[in-house]
């Protein structure tokens, strides 16, 4: 049999953007601007203090803080009394959903993402916990051994799970009294598939269109008519990774007049075209955004690999295609 390279067991296929994960190793000496991030951000304080606002809301954060940053939150550090040293952990929400999703009680998948306090402060045997999974991760991304990828997605994963569980077991985020005007920038990133009026959202807080959208952007920056806009392109984000769902399907469903339109918002907000983010961020670019593509390479695989290649093999093939020198 001829000597197989990488490309012909078909590794490079699965060697999929969405499954990288990130781990970085940091001190953070200057303030954090407020931004918005694709991936899920998972921070661990090893020492330091300084101040974390998550939409609107203020904490401490020192030894032992342990915070998960969705898609959704807002967020930025300030206040730095004390450098921080701390390990920062990112991934694509959908490789958790794709790997350990498991059946719950109604409403607790909910209320994980949105019921629970973002921060944590964890106990010392939490904290031993953590930094051993950390210690692992960080051991890893150094040695870059054999299957480092696999090591770190299951590390990841253990390290997000256990945020899971000590949320879900701490005190829920019920009666809490949050800002109404953050509330309303988290219903406007979040009701994507249609386009809720600003004086409809005024509405819900007693406050006139005006007041309301100039509170929200002495909040976060961004105009309402701003942040719709944000919200779908971030969600179109991630409906991009899925290569079932057309262009079409995905600009109808986030309420988008047309393709054309869909093209242009997502240029302006993301920088690059859709084609161009497709190549980068998903899959092994935009060359596998097919299911076709997929069947050829099962195709590929079965006819080429079931029965020893050699040269007589393909001889024979080539005369019932016609082909000569």
């Amino acid at each position: 049999m001829w000597y197989q390279k990488d490309w012909f067991t078909g590794i490079d296929y699965y060697n999929l953007k969405e499954k990288q994960v990130h781990i970085t190793e940091m001190e953070i000496k200057k303030p954090v601007e407020q931004r918005f991030h694709e991936q899920t951000e998972i921070y661990y304080v090893i020492s330091g203090d300084a101040e974390l606002w998550i939409n609107g809301e203020k904490f401490q954060i020192q030894e032992g803080s342990f915070f998960c940053l969705y898609m959704h939150l807002f967020y930025r550090i300030e206040n730095i009394r004390k450098p921080l040293h701390c390990v920062k952990v990112s991934f694509h929400i959908g490789l958790f959903m794709s790997l350990c999703f498991e059946q719950r009680k109604a409403r607790e998948n909910e209320m994980l993402v949105y019921g629970v306090q973002s921060l944590l402060f964890l106990d010392k045997e939490e904290q031993k916990r953590v930094e051993r999974v950390l210690e692992d991760l960080l051991a890893e991304e150094k040695e870059q051994r054999f299957s480092v990828q696999n090591m770190s997605i299951y590390l990841a994963m253990q390290l997000y799970v256990l945020y899971c569980r000590y949320a879900m077991e701490r005190k829920k985020k019920e009666g809490i009294q949050k800002d109404e005007v953050w509330n309303i920038i988290q219903r406007v990133l979040l009701d994507t598939s249609k386009t809720v009026s600003l004086e409809e959202y005024a509405e819900t807080v007693g406050m006139t269109a005006v007041t309301l959208n100039r509170k929200i952007v002495n909040r976060c920056g961004y105009t309402v008519f701003q942040l719709q806009k944000m919200g779908k392109v971030l969600n179109a984000c991630a409906l991009l990774h899925f290569p079932e769902l057309n262009i079409q399907y995905i600009s109808d469903y986030l309420g988008f007049t047309n393709v054309e339109d869909f093209y242009r918002v997502f240029k302006r907000y993301r920088k690059v075209s859709v084609r161009e983010y497709q190549t980068k961020n998903i899959g092994c670019g935009a060359q596998m955004q097919s299911g076709e593509e997929s069947l050829q390479i099962l195709e590929y695989l079965f006819l080429h690999f079931q029965k020893t290649i050699s040269n007589e093999r393909n001889g024979d093939r080539d005369e019932k295609e016609g082909i000569s020198d």
